[in-house]
């Protein structure tokens, strides 16, 4: 009988006989070692990155760069950008990509290690601070803002600036952050012509509106699409207390008119019907109080609530009552037409 060739365990081989049979293994067959056993992690783990500059993979490369990052890992990185590992990999997205999937340790690693802050996505322009934001991840985003080379001033292709879209799809702590920059400009414009404050207050985010009035910056009677104020927008939206939020600030108009249709806060307010809002203008010593001769012939349903408060200030005419109508006179015709429908009804 043939005797049965005996065989060797591929952890009793010499290492460096591990290493030569590695150096014509596949990445995924490498990783499969690597995760097997600790002795092959350590040994193999520097045969598994010259095997990703080998095959020049930007997948596996972006998976190797991310792993060494969540380490903490800076001079480990570095060395990985030495080798010039971004040539296969690309960073126009690494960075973006890492603020949504990624922890803050693993980010703040990459940006030790020299990737731009600022880098932006080719397809749309975003950079990692606008990717943070629509991700809502207000920690992230008060990290990146923490980095004096973060642009927060910085548009994408879109023609949308990163604190427009704090304001947007942001959170009241986003926007405070932002406004710790002095470099902010606080009174941006958008494609649409709506500033921050106008948004804001369009919005009906209470918070956000009073960080914004606490910024000696900020223009409070600037104009936004038509001509609106962002008093005009916040009559509109009907949130009483932003309303009075902008009254009590010194630096309002309050009688400031839409250049299109030629209307104040308090015809808009009528308007659209919210009582509590026009008492509270009615109540500013500033308003004038000048309406229309139209307005009692607007079919607008403005409510009961509205008109009552207009008449007891006076802007309305008495209310004036119906003349109940006149009983009809039936001719004999129509009579005689009556009396037979019903004597034909009868059995």
């Amino acid at each position: 009988m043939r005797k049965k060739a005996a065989t060797m365990s591929l952890l009793n081989l010499p290492n460096e006989i591990i290493l030569q049979i590695a150096q014509d293994q596949t990445i995924c067959d490498l990783h499969s070692l690597l995760i097997t056993n600790r002795r092959l992690a350590h040994l193999l783990h520097k045969s598994l990155i010259n095997a990703v500059f080998r095959d020049r993979s930007a997948t596996h490369g972006k998976r190797l760069l991310l792993q060494t990052a969540r380490t903490g890992n800076v001079a480990a990185v570095v060395k990985l950008f030495d080798r010039q590992i971004l040539r296969f990999t690309g960073d126009d997205a690494l960075l973006n990509n890492a603020v949504v999937t990624e922890s803050g340790l693993a980010v703040h690693t990459l940006i030790e290690a020299g990737i731009s802050v600022n880098s932006k996505e080719m397809r749309t322009g975003n950079t990692p601070l606008m990717r943070a934001i629509w991700n809502g991840n207000e920690s992230m985003v008060r990290m990146l803002l923490k980095y004096r080379q973060v642009d927060v001033n910085c548009w994408n292709d879109n023609q949308e600036a990163a604190f427009h879209l704090a304001c947007v799809h942001g959170s009241e702590g986003m926007v405070k952050a932002f406004l710790e920059r002095e470099e902010l400009e606080v009174n941006v414009e958008n494609k649409f012509s709506w500033r921050p404050i106008h948004v804001a207050v369009g919005r009906g985010q209470v918070g956000m509106v009073k960080a914004l009035l606490a910024d000696p910056r900020l223009e409070l009677n600037v104009l936004g699409h038509d001509g609106w104020t962002p008093l005009h927008c916040a009559v509109r939206r009907g949130v009483d207390e932003i309303v009075k939020l902008l009254l009590d600030d010194g630096r309002l108009d309050i009688n400031a008119t839409c250049a299109r249709w030629d209307q104040n806060a308090l015809v808009i307010a009528i308007y659209e019907g919210h009582a509590s809002i026009v008492e509270m203008l009615l109540d500013d010593k500033r308003i004038e109080a000048k309406l229309s001769l139209k307005v009692e012939e607007w079919k607008i349903g403005t409510g009961r609530k509205v008109e009552r408060v207009l008449r007891s200030r006076g802007l309305l005419g008495p209310k004036r009552k119906k003349a109940s109508p006149k009983p009809r006179e039936e001719s004999p015709v129509s009579e005689g037409k009556r009396l037979k429908s019903r004597e034909e009804q009868m059995p």
